[in-house]
């Protein structure tokens, strides 16, 4: 769900930024809100100046003024919403890696408690001379394998009393749910 939010915001950050009346008009106004306050810090040092014309600097500061209120009206919505998409971005970003961290935490918790089901799980594997470094993204490979279809009947029998002596009270199978399953599985594997 979060990668969706960061997709269609991502998108619609680009888009936004792509139009012309949008994106692009407030990146002018920023520029034009940015030349225009130099000016007028320039033009208020220069009324200061004992040899500057004091009443073409005031016009020039007052237009200066007058110009930069317009701009700001105009430019503050749109800097706003680009902010708030930029927010909602870097937010769901941190929330995503914040989600990946907790569930990479709990599976390491998880597995390594030794009344786990998966530490009981993997010890099987381990008899029959699965390695724990053979895995690769959650995959057998190779000679793996071929222990795993070698030894299907122990394997899936030893889990099959893995799976109905870890069972959880909220477990919707029965036991001969989970002696069905095994079953099949070996089955798929022989």
């Amino acid at each position: 769900m979060l990668e969706n939010i960061i997709a269609e915001t991502v998108t619609a950050r680009d888009e936004w930024d792509a139009c012309d009346d949008r994106g692009k008009r407030k990146d002018t106004l920023s520029r034009a809100l940015t030349t225009n306050q130099r000016k007028l810090e320039y033009y208020q040092t220069e009324v200061t100046s004992p040899s500057a014309n004091i009443s073409d600097a005031m016009a020039k500061i007052a237009t200066l003024k007058a110009q930069i209120a317009v701009d700001a009206i105009e430019f503050q919505p749109l800097n706003d919403f680009r902010k708030a998409l930029a927010a909602k971005l870097l937010k769901a970003r941190r929330s995503l890696s914040s989600q990946r961290n907790k569930l990479k935490l709990m599976r390491m918790e998880k597995v390594k408690r030794p009344d786990s089901i998966e530490t009981k799980i993997f010890k099987v594997l381990k008899e029959i001379g699965v390695e724990l470094s053979a895995y690769h993204g959650g995959s057998l490979n190779g000679k793996d394998i071929q222990k795993v279809m070698n030894n299907a009947a122990y394997v899936f029998d030893e889990f099959a009393t893995i799976f109905k002596e870890g069972k959880r009270p909220t477990c919707q199978l029965s036991d001969g749910d989970i002696e069905k399953l095994c079953l099949h599985f070996r089955e798929v594997f022989v």
